[in-house]
Formats: C-alpha cells, structure tokens, sequence
C-alpha cells in the first residue's frame, strides 16, 4: 500500500492547524473554551469523522486518489486556510466556539464579514469536502454532508442569538449573505 497520498493529507491537516492556531494566538482568542449548547457536539463529532473516514476508507476499502484528487482536495484545504485564517483576523478576539457575545464585542463588518457573515464556517465547510476529495474517499462524502448540516444548524442558533442580542445584527444579515454571495 502506498502511504503518501496519507502523508500528504496529514500534512495539509497539519498546516491547516498550525495556521489557523497562529493566527488564535496572535489574536487572543486562543484560550477561549467552549460552553456547553447542542449544536456543538454535532460540529465536532462530524469534524472529527470527516478528518478520521477518508483515511480509513483508503486503507481498509482501498480508495484511488487520481491527481485530480490531489488538486481539488488540495485546492480546498489552501481555501479553508485562508478562510479559517482571515476569518481569525478580521473578528480578532470576537471568536468563541460557543454561542455567545464576547464582551465588549462590536459587530464586525470589515474584511470576509463585509460580504459574508460566516467565513469561519465557510472554512470549515471546504475542510470537510476536501478531506474526502484529497483521499476519492466517496463513502466519507457522507461524513462531509453529515457536517454540513451541524453547520446548518449551527449557524441558525448562532444567528437567532446574534439578533437577540446584538445591535444591527438584523439589518447585517439583510445586507449580507450566509456563506456564499448569491447562494446562501
């Protein structure tokens, strides 16, 4: 069996990781533990099988990664860098994982946010499509449509919160779009 194609992945997870950490650090929004709400568990537990499935799918049921693969796979892990990582940047020490304000949080508008309210969820959104699109791992696009709608979810409960308690929030949703412009 060749290991490469799994190294590779590893690889792109890794930086993936290191990058998006960095930029947590150097924001302060890295310490920031998450509060219990039961969109949460969905999100992680399907993050978790869509990083996990495409690499047992490869090895126990033998998926053939073409270059194709590689280029897709490899295409939306360098997008959800860039998302998750901007993302980080333009909301500063505003992130939390939990449904919640931060206190002393404005409503960010600049960067990603002036055209999309969710570009962390974007992030993710193009890491679980590009785990199993790196590996052809078809069985774990599953996994990948399972994180999607956690992250549905996810974005409904935090978006009802944000216009209960944040000011402009429902003007900022009418101005702007949820993930990609012109679709949702």
């Amino acid at each position: 069996m060749d290991y490469r194609p799994i190294a590779a992945y590893l690889v792109f997870l890794v930086l993936y990781r290191i990058s998006e950490s960095t930029v947590m650090i150097r924001v302060g929004s890295w310490k920031k533990r998450p509060k219990w709400e039961w969109t949460l568990p969905l999100v992680v537990v399907s993050f978790v099988l869509i990083l996990i499935g495409p690499v047992l799918e490869y090895i126990y049921y033998g998926a053939s990664p073409r270059y194709i693969s590689y280029i897709i796979g490899g295409s939306l892990f360098l997008l959800a860098t860039i998302f998750r990582v901007k993302g980080h940047l333009d909301l500063k020490k505003g992130f939390s994982m939990s449904v919640e304000r931060v206190e002393g949080q404005q409503l960010v508008e600049t960067g990603l946010y002036r055209h999309i309210r969710h570009p962390l969820y974007l992030g993710t959104v193009c890491l679980f499509i590009a785990c199993p699109a790196f590996l052809c791992a078809k069985f774990s696009l599953g996994l990948s449509l399972l994180g999607l709608i956690a992250i549905y979810f996810r974005i409904r409960k935090e978006e009802e919160f944000l216009v209960k308690h944040m000011q402009g929030y429902k003007e900022y949703m009418n101005r702007t779009w949820a993930l990609i412009p012109r679709v949702y």
